[in-house]
């Protein structure tokens, strides 16, 4: 049975009263982990054309590895980490004709977050299905089937100290549980963002034609969520539409989604004689936020008052455009001096070939 596993806490985490303090050096857009790869390694590939989803006539099939791995996620047959969230089985009824498991997944690509609270992937893209993320939506388009992972979260440098050492440095904090919007109000998933919450969430929607999936992911940290009224529950929120344009072939478009953290999304064939996939496209976090005083990791663009992003697919990279020309205040409740953050509406471009997720 394939293992998403990840390691078991060290010791049982306790939050103590100095967590508030800490709150004024949180972006709380992050909600973070390192994880120890357990099961295959993909092959990298470059290439951004369509993979073929079957063996040709009068040969043996060769099985996809990293298929194999996809599958068994969303089948529920792989084990994930105790303090990971999984949704149940998501039947979409959208089947593209193509044998094949679409990934779209989100994940940061700082060593640190949350002001080092929290631990990031330390990554940058990536096809390899046990590389370490904060989310990911696994799509079957032969079955239609899917399902979302939000992983558990791992405590940043800070947290010994904040914690008079009964957090370590890398203890998991289970993930909030996954609420699916019903079909008929699917667009509930977006119906808190920004605020306190006790879950991420997920909402399909069941109008779009079956030759595409269209998703809201609204996903929350399980350290920050509470920290105030808005104040460290800022929702990373994604809105995105995976296309079919020929066989073994997407697109991605985002429309109001952040610009943070980073995206990528790949498809991978049924049928292999190797690891192999096809580059769908890739999301860098937005480059306007990097290096700034609460997160160095661009967390601020997890705020919707700051980065309200639309991206289009020009076929070899995503192209980004920040909606929003603001200025912000972030008041830390008295527990800290207040931030202002000013959006100039940037925009970026992020190339399938590119390998850097910052």
């Amino acid at each position: 049975m394939t293992s998403f596993h990840r390691p078991t806490p060290r010791s049982r985490w306790r939050v103590t009263g100095a967590m508030s303090a800490a709150a004024a050096i949180i972006a709380a857009g992050g909600y973070l982990h390192t994880a120890l790869p357990t099961h295959h390694q993909s092959e990298k590939v470059s290439s951004v054309a369509a993979v073929a989803d079957a063996a040709s006539p009068g040969t043996a099939q060769a099985g996809n590895p990293d298929w194999t791995d996809l599958d068994s996620l969303i089948s529920g047959s792989a084990q994930t980490a105790s303090g990971d969230a999984v949704s149940p089985v998501l039947h979409t009824g959208h089947l593209t004709g193509d044998d094949g498991i679409v990934l779209l997944r989100v994940f940061i690509p700082a060593q640190n977050a949350a002001g080092g609270l929290l631990l990031g992937d330390n990554r940058g893209f990536s096809d390899g299905p046990s590389e370490p993320f904060r989310a990911e939506l696994a799509w079957n388009t032969a079955t239609g089937d899917a399902r979302l992972v939000v992983t558990q979260s791992s405590a940043g440098p800070l947290m010994p100290g904040l914690t008079d050492g009964n957090i370590q440095m890398g203890d998991p904090i289970p993930a909030l549980p996954i609420t699916v919007a019903p079909q008929n109000n699917w667009t509930q998933a977006f119906a808190v963002r920004d605020e306190n919450r006790s879950d991420n969430r997920i909402g399909i929607d069941p109008d779009t034609p079956a030759d595409r999936l269209h998703a809201q992911l609204s996903l929350l940290n399980p350290l920050t969520n509470n920290f105030g009224h808005t104040f460290g529950a800022w929702t990373v929120d994604q809105d995105a539409t995976i296309s079919r344009t020929a066989p073994g072939s997407y697109t991605l478009v985002l429309s109001g989604s952040n610009g943070y953290p980073a995206i990528e999304a790949y498809y991978y064939p049924h049928y292999s004689s190797t690891a192999s996939s096809a580059v769908i496209a890739k999301r860098s976090v937005e480059p306007a936020f990097l290096d700034k005083p609460l997160d160095a990791g661009g967390g601020e663009a997890a705020l919707d008052a700051n980065s309200s992003v639309d991206c289009t697919d020009t076929g070899t990279g995503l192209v980004c455009q920040n909606t929003v020309t603001a200025t912000t205040t972030i008041d830390p409740g008295g527990v800290g001096t207040p931030t202002t953050i000013t959006s100039t509406g940037d925009s970026w471009t992020t190339p399938d070939q590119q390998s850097n997720a910052m």
